[in-house]
């Protein structure tokens, strides 16, 4: 059979699709590997996480309708917090902006109560009064509502800042109180996601008393009344040239307040003193939290690494926001798929 002009169109316009489906597979493979964590947005440091739509399997990362899912995504987690006033900052800039904010909602809804007080609206036919009355109070209500809960929250956390008196200091061996407070701390704070750390208070209490062994560190965040806020324990190896950062715990409702950032940064100047060089450190993912869970870690291991996902709100991230990096990996270190991250950072 002799190939009309016809086929020949036909063949070529499948090889031509074929060679632009493989183009775009090699295209999305490489965009997901070199793409990286964006910071487009001015408030991200202020949630926890990301939530990764762009870069999760399949994608480029560069989507129109990704971007605007993931920037949905965001706007709902902010506007969860303010419902809930469980937004938390420790910027004074950015509480003083959110005040501009809820002041310029509630002068629109002023705006609009003073429209309502116009002669003229009262003067026109029935349903024009009626539609402009319904739309001006809900404006009201709306505008108010807005700028009501973004006060509410920037109180809260000026109150919060207001009666920061947090003292860090070395967990005393004969302070029987605070060293049950502390083991508390950990049966309280790692049961939801590390429930096999610490079960049992008894537990906690024997890691406690390998905490305050000779050599080590332990330091302790009390507020004014002295109630333990949280603790840190450092660990020397190589000689004392590295130190293993072990726990650090806050308090549940006393996280997301810094205390936690205060605690590495003071340990941090303690290694220094001590003449340390480098903090290590393990996170364990227990709980699903992060994309190296449940996958085969012994192949293309730091590509796993350079494009791990936060899940469930895994520390991980926040120890990158202080400078740690992702060193390493033990694969099923806690169970087949649940494996220890390993993060360092130079001090010395």
């Amino acid at each position: 059979m002799i190939p009309t002009t016809r086929h020949k169109f036909k063949l070529a316009r499948r090889v031509q699709s074929r060679r632009r489906q493989r183009n775009r597979l090699a295209y999305m493979a490489r965009a997901q590997r070199s793409f990286r964590e964006p910071r487009e947005f001015w408030f991200t440091p202020a949630l926890p996480g990301w939530p990764g739509w762009r870069i999760r399997p399949g994608r480029s990362g560069y989507d129109p309708i990704d971007y605007q899912l993931e920037f949905a995504h965001i706007q709902g987690v902010l506007v969860r917090k303010f419902i809930t006033f469980k937004f938390r900052s420790q910027s004074w800039l950015f509480l003083l902006m959110l005040t501009i904010m809820a002041l310029a909602f509630l002068t629109s809804g002023l705006f609009a109560l003073y429209a309502l007080m116009n002669p003229v609206v009262w003067d026109l036919p029935y349903p024009y009064t009626r539609w402009l009355v319904l739309g001006n109070v809900g404006v009201v209500l709306l505008y108010g509502l807005i700028g009501v809960f973004i006060l509410i929250n920037v109180a809260f956390n000026v109150r919060i800042l207001m009666e920061s008196t947090l003292t860090i200091t070395d967990l005393d061996a004969q302070s029987s109180a605070a060293i049950e407070q502390c083991a508390a701390l950990l049966v309280e704070s790692f049961k939801e996601h590390w429930p096999e750390a610490w079960p049992e208070i008894e537990d906690a209490r024997k890691e406690m008393q390998e905490a305050l062994a000779e050599g080590k560190i332990c330091r302790i965040a009390t507020d004014s009344s002295g109630n333990v806020l949280g603790w840190i324990g450092g660990i020397p190896q190589y000689d004392g040239l590295v130190w293993e950062l072990h726990p650090l715990v806050v308090k549940p409702e006393s996280q997301q307040q810094g205390i936690g950032r205060q605690l590495v940064q003071d340990f941090e100047q303690q290694v220094l003193k001590r003449g340390g060089l480098t903090i290590t450190l393990g996170s364990d993912d227990d709980d699903q939290m992060t994309s190296l869970s449940n996958v085969n870690l012994y192949e293309n291991t730091w590509e796993k690494i350079q494009d791990i996902r936060n899940l469930k709100g895994h520390p991980y991230e926040f120890y990158q926001k202080l400078g740690y990096v992702i060193t390493g990996v033990v694969p099923d270190a806690n169970g087949r798929g649940r494996p220890d991250i390993i993060m360092s950072k130079r001090v010395g």
